[in-house]
């Protein structure tokens, strides 16, 4: 029991903000801090290891039940070293508000990545040991929440006037102070540390929580708060090893290219023979009268309704599946979102991004967009930004929806 006491009192809240990032329900987040201290107790861990043995247990138990899930993979985007730091007319506390609000719509298990990598300092290698997926779905993930926060300071930025802009240095002080934010209360922190005594049969002591303390701000690779290069050295050396790593496979590709160049020309030449002789061989196609060409232009008719009237009704039925129909042509104002739920403002705003064919990875988007007739998933989360051009309707649109989600009451 003492040894329970000496680490849930100094690291319950090392453990409960890691496990937030994977989680969203407080039941679940909980379970999982239990199931991490119970491992805990049936092992002989040195006090110099056990922030690193307590994070490695979060991400690993946390990130199990997503594992068989299929995560795209991709290289690294380098990213321009101007945006390693906030220049100095950028505004940093909206900067960091305007992120905070961003990663609260990030995907499952991107927050977590995110927070491996910027927060802990950890390398891709071992954020894809621990969580059990390939370098390249890590770096996917990555390359996703920097286009995502990119676009969202930008879209920001325009609508406000107010000089925001990504830097690797302001998502680190913003992940920082999500982590200040969301820290464990002393009492909740009491009632899990009975809860996980009660399961070991044992009586749980009072008095023993450490608050507003226990390892919030402990990193597993004992990093300063904020430190860019850590973060910046490991995703610039990921990208030279991808490009050297590229250079190499060009090169193969290249070769074979050459070699079936060559072998195609040889059997081009051993075959020119045979087809001069059999070019007198081939029958002659005879021309049937009335070809489809004859009734080119006319409208189908059957039981005096012509397809006109089923098209009209089509795009009836396609309407009523939408939330707001004309979001992608016509521009919203207060008046049309009222009445509408806070889930429904946050299905109508996703609608917009789904008729280009997004691919939200976010497990309830994804369901009740497939149960639409319209929508056709054709495009990644991570490519969309580069492939679609939405118009400014609807970009003013997708703020002016937002903006109601923040006012929801």
């Amino acid at each position: 029991m003492e040894k329970l006491n000496l680490i849930y009192a100094k690291t319950y809240n090392f453990v409960y903000l890691r496990a937030k990032t994977i989680l969203e329900k407080e039941e679940d987040i909980q379970q999982l801090m239990k199931d991490v201290y119970l491992n805990a107790m049936a092992q002989d861990i040195s006090e110099a290891g056990l922030f690193e043995w307590l994070g490695k247990q979060v991400y690993t138990l946390g990130c199990g039940k997503f594992r068989k899930r299929k995560v795209r993979e991709a290289e690294l985007i380098e990213l321009d070293k101007q945006m390693y730091c906030a220049q100095e007319s950028v505004d940093r506390e909206t900067t960091k508000e305007v992120i905070a609000e961003a990663l609260e719509e990030l995907p499952d298990m991107y927050l977590a990545t995110l927070y491996a990598c910027y927060y802990d300092h950890m390398k891709l290698k071992q954020i894809s040991v621990l969580m059990g997926y390939s370098v390249g779905a890590i770096i996917n993930r990555l390359n996703y929440v920097h286009k995502y926060l990119i676009r969202a300071l930008e879209n920001y930025k325009e609508e406000n006037g107010i000089d925001v802009q990504f830097s690797v240095e302001m998502l680190c002080e913003a992940l920082r102070d999500w982590s200040a934010h969301n820290q464990l209360s002393e009492k909740t922190a009491q009632n899990i540390y009975a809860s996980i005594c009660r399961e070991l049969g044992t009586t749980a002591e009072s008095g023993t929580m450490e608050a507003g303390i226990a390892g919030a701000n402990c990193r597993i690779n004992n990093a300063e708060t904020g430190d860019v290069n850590a973060v910046c050295e490991e995703l610039e050396a990921h990208s030279v090893k991808k490009t050297v790593d590229k250079k190499i496979v060009m090169v193969f590709v290249t070769i074979g290219i050459l070699v079936l160049l060559s072998v195609g020309g040889i059997l081009l030449l051993d075959n020119s023979g045979k087809k001069d002789d059999d070019k007198d061989k081939k029958p002659q196609i005879e021309q049937n009268a009335g070809s489809d060409s004859d009734v080119e232009g006319e409208v189908e008719i059957e039981d005096g309704v012509s397809n006109e009237t089923d098209e009209n009704e089509d795009t009836v039925t396609s309407e009523a599946e939408y939330i707001l129909p004309n979001s992608d042509k016509e521009k919203l104002t207060k008046a049309d979102l009222e009445g509408l739920t806070k889930e429904q403002l946050r299905l109508a705003r996703n609608e917009i991004y789904a008729r280009h064919g997004m691919i939200f990875g976010v497990d309830d988007l994804d369901n009740y967009f497939a149960t639409k007739s319209w929508y056709k998933p054709t495009i990644s989360f991570a490519d969309f930004y580069d492939r679609v051009e939405m118009s400014i309707i609807e970009e003013q649109n997708v703020i002016l929806i937002q903006q109601a989600e923040r006012d929801y009451r």
